[in-house]
């Protein structure tokens, strides 16, 4: 099994589930007991300072930010952030890339001490060999992450849900398409093919 942690998973065109099509999803954890990602483009439309302060003293947070609230996918589960920070890391994700869920490496980033900062509700989660098995049957295609599909510049945040997932399909396909390029083998002149 390869560990997919760091890579991003691109929703087949023909995805089915709503939950997933068009996604974009950056792997946090993968081993053999399943695996743990967050989409990258499905904005709520919420800030995560909004949401906070709805829950009122519930929250028990103060909020210093006023940044985007992502979907990170179908199961419940704790505020999610995704940042540059290696201090206020809880555990590596890909390089430049750090990954928390636990209140006290979230809360620094909700205080505005961590920059660039993504916030997630919800993860999309799979049981041990589901992944797997989704890979096999090419829901996903598997691509290395890069800092620009988890922070794209601010004037493009938030991510739109086809904006992204266009954009690395284009990648991903063009990069495919020139693995079997051979430069050798062709006439320099377009014409002569």
């Amino acid at each position: 099994m390869q560990n997919l942690r760091g890579k991003l998973l691109l929703a087949s065109p023909e995805m089915g589930d709503p939950n997933f099509a068009r996604s974009v999803i950056l792997i946090v954890q993968h081993g053999p007991d399943g695996a743990l990602g967050l989409v990258l483009n499905q904005p709520t439309g919420a800030a995560v300072g909004d949401v906070l302060s709805a829950m009122g003293d519930d929250a028990e947070v103060d909020c210093g930010v006023d940044e985007p609230l992502y979907r990170g996918g179908p199961c419940d589960g704790p505020l999610m952030v995704l940042h540059q920070d290696p201090v206020h890391a809880q555990e590596l994700v890909t390089d430049g890339v750090y990954f928390a869920s636990e209140r006290e490496y979230v809360e620094p980033a909700l205080s505005g001490a961590v920059s660039p900062v993504r916030f997630y509700a919800g993860y999309s989660g799979w049981g041990a060999g589901q992944l797997e098995g989704e890979l096999a049957q090419s829901a996903w295609s598997v691509m290395d992450a890069s800092l620009d599909a988890v922070f794209p510049a601010s004037g493009d945040t938030p991510v739109s849900d086809e904006g992204v997932w266009k954009s690395l399909i284009r990648v991903k396909t063009t990069s495919e398409l020139l693995k079997g390029y051979n430069p050798n083998i062709l006439p320099r002149d377009p014409s002569m093919n």
